[in-house]
C-alpha cells in the first residue's frame, strides 16, 4: 500500500515541477524524488512519513493553483 502512495507521491512530483518548470524541469525532479534514498527507504515501511509527504505536496500544489487562479476584485 505505501509503495502506491509513493508512486503517488512521485507523479504528483512530477506533475507539479512540471507546471511550474516545463517538462525538462519535471523530469529533473521526478528523477531527484524517485533516486532519494529516504524516499527509497520508507516507501518500503508502513509508516505516516511517504502519506505525509504526500499530502504536503498535494496541499502546496493546491495552494499554488489557487493562488494563480484568483483574480483581484474590479474595485
Amino acid at each position: 500500500m505505501m509503495a502506491i502512495v509513493g508512486v503517488g507521491l512521485c507523479l504528483l512530483i512530477f506533475f507539479f515541477s512540471a507546471r511550474l518548470f516545463g517538462p525538462v524541469g519535471g523530469l529533473i525532479f521526478e528523477l531527484l524524488a524517485v533516486f532519494d534514498p529516504n524516499l527509497l527507504a520508507h516507501s518500503a515501511l508502513i509508516t505516516a512519513d511517504v502519506t505525509a509527504a504526500f499530502f504536503f505536496i498535494a496541499a502546496a500544489c493546491s495552494y499554488f493553483r489557487l493562488l494563480n487562479a484568483v483574480t483581484s476584485p474590479g474595485f
